[in-house]
């Protein structure tokens, strides 16, 4: 994205938000919780969001119902954001409820190069979408490990709601106990990612398992990112 300014900005447990500023038209830092719309209410449109190069770390929530994100991209103004998400750690988040890494509610945007791990709550996901309508986009080279729920199994990727026929998620690594979860009817395109075992996903092999209707062949037989080079033949 042309002109784009990349912020990058450090989040501890001791860390002080104070008031948060407010976004542009072409950048935005992680927070805790990056309610987009609510921080650019005065805009319906975010054409060309960057959330770039950010550590979100030691977030904790123990109110009932209420889950911890780690950024946060939301539709409340109701318009539309185009952007990307990449090169962020979410790491260290515990709640008494959910815990999300990355939680999607618009369309447009890619997700690419971040490490999300240390998610613990009653249910926990790596990388949630919950968008009314189509979603498009890209979701590639993220590393989701160590997610777990004390009554739901972690879930790497979580599909809620929208339409994902124009949704890739290709070359991940998916290593929680469910590495996607989609709810929808349309096939989601998850083909080239390692879910933790050269056999690939349950129930065809060892790996994290993926649940609902997706398309996962051919899938990785090693970690995405060793310098193995392309490893894209499990399943043929």
């Amino acid at each position: 994205m042309a002109n784009e300014q990349e912020e990058r900005t450090q989040f501890g447990p001791s860390t002080s938000l104070g008031e948060m500023p407010r976004c542009s038209d072409r950048d935005a830092s992680a927070y805790p919780r990056l309610p987009v719309s609510d921080e650019c209410s005065d805009r319906a449109d975010q054409s060309d969001l960057a959330i770039v190069g950010n550590s979100v770390s030691g977030l904790r929530e123990t109110a009932s119902g209420v889950a911890a994100q780690g950024i946060f991209i939301d539709n409340q103004g109701g318009g539309s954001a185009q952007g990307r998400v990449a090169g962020n750690t979410v790491s260290d988040i515990q709640s008494n409820f959910g815990a999300i890494g990355i939680l999607i509610q618009v369309s447009d945007v890619s997700v690419t190069n971040n490490r999300i791990r240390g998610l613990h709550g009653l249910f926990a996901q790596g990388l949630n979408y919950t968008v009314t309508g189509g979603v498009n986009g890209r979701a590639e080279l993220n590393t989701l490990e160590d997610i777990s729920g004390s009554k739901f199994p972690g879930e790497g990727v979580k599909i809620d709601s929208g339409g994902v026929s124009s949704l890739e998620l290709t070359q991940n690594n998916l290593l929680p106990p469910v590495g996607i979860n989609s709810v929808v009817s349309e096939e989601l395109n998850a083909e080239c990612n390692y879910w933790g075992s050269p056999s690939g996903p349950e129930p065809v092999g060892n790996g994290s398992e993926v649940i609902g209707n997706v398309d996962f062949r051919p899938w990785s037989i090693g970690r995405i990112g060793n310098g193995r080079g392309s490893t894209c033949r499990g399943g043929q």
